[in-house]
């Protein structure tokens, strides 16, 4: 196994740092809490009394399962979710500022669970396994509240044989992010996340979003041209474009060259199902002898050094990042990496 270059180093560290710029505090509580929390309206022992017809008309008890709501809202003692305009707050009781102590404590954004089986019943259930701290401090807050993932339409990754058990998963409120290691022939570690789009779509800040920030990372160099670093706003200069094939597939690669590196950039879109995925190889075909060794970087031509992949269901968006490849993947062995819907109970991803 390889030591992960600096590349995704940065490149992992630079999402928390973007994600945190977007957190604030301006955010309000609700004032009064929901029926069935302690302080809500109370009926004496009278009145819950049915009479003999009403007693008749009683429906039978109905089960957790018919309790529970099938769009995502519910209480727990600590703070409900709702929705507004189609998008999912969790707004705590006792306000969703956090304290000074809190923000000092969370030295990392996100809420981290050991499955998604876990995260779930976290954030269904409330308590200590949420880490309140961390949701206050580190997520995303608007005047509704903290936006948050749909809690009942969550996804669990489908991976290509050989990718083992998850190893931890973040939650960042809108979107959550599944991290595995690699396969020791193929590829040094894996990442999957899922966005739910809704919040972004309704506000209007789809350009504002974590995936936008990547996709448009990714995505930028395709869009510049040989001599367009005249004014020096890119740290590399576009030196060449082509078009290709890869596992028969339509390619564009584009090569750019900076002070250390040469690296290459192959894009293709794919029609896989019922689902459009966009891959993005990226290659380190030269580099400086002395940065080279200093980061333990594998240079060549034919191998990325990672690759990334996008795909969209209209209101959620996945994405998939490997890195330290070790040999050339297959597309078959791409595209076999997918999501599914999650169902509470079944095995976790």
């Amino acid at each position: 196994m390889k030591k992960t270059p600096n590349f995704s180093i940065v490149f992992s560290l630079t999402v928390l740092l973007f994600t945190v710029m977007f957190t604030s505090c301006a955010s309000q509580s609700p004032t009064t809490p929901p029926q069935g929390i302690e302080g809500a309206d109370e009926t004496t022992a009278e009145d819950a009394i049915p009479t003999q017809a009403e007693e008749e008309k009683t429906e039978p008890a109905h089960t957790e399962a018919e309790l529970k709501a099938s769009d995502g809202c519910f209480a727990t003692e600590q703070y409900e979710v709702t929705m507004v305009d189609g998008v999912h707050y969790l707004n705590y009781f006792n306000g969703n500022e956090a304290t000074e102590e809190q923000k000092i404590a969370c030295q990392t954004a996100g809420v981290f669970f050991p499955s998604i089986t876990d995260m779930y019943n976290a954030i269904r259930q409330g308590g200590e396994a949420l880490q309140e701290a961390s949701v206050k401090a580190t997520f995303l807050h608007d005047a509704n509240g903290i936006p948050v993932c749909n809690p009942d339409q969550l996804y669990r990754p489908v991976k290509p044989i050989g990718i083992g058990s998850v190893k931890e998963i973040c939650w960042m409120g809108t979107y959550y992010s599944f991290s595995y290691a690699g396969v020791e022939d193929l590829c040094g570690s894996v990442d999957v996340i899922c966005y739910d789009m809704s919040y972004y779509l309704a506000t209007g800040l789809e350009g504002r979003d974590p995936r936008a920030y990547y996709r448009n990372s990714y995505e930028k160099i395709f869009e510049r041209y040989p001599g367009d670093n005249e004014n020096g706003a890119y740290s590399s200069t576009v030196v060449s474009r082509e078009t290709g094939t890869y596992g028969g597939q339509p390619c564009e690669s584009v090569t750019t060259t900076s002070s250390l590196t040469t690296n290459r950039s192959t894009r293709l879109t794919v029609q896989d199902g019922d689902r459009n995925v966009t891959i993005i190889m990226r290659y380190l075909i030269a580099c400086d002898p002395a940065w080279q060794q200093e980061n333990d970087l594998e240079v060549s031509d034919t191998v990325p050094w990672a690759v990334f992949m996008y795909w969209d269901n209209g209101t959620d968006s996945y994405q998939v990042n490997i890195y330290n490849m070790v040999e050339s993947p297959t597309l078959e062995w791409l595209l076999s990496f997918d999501v599914a819907a999650y169902t509470p109970g079944e095995v976790d991803a």
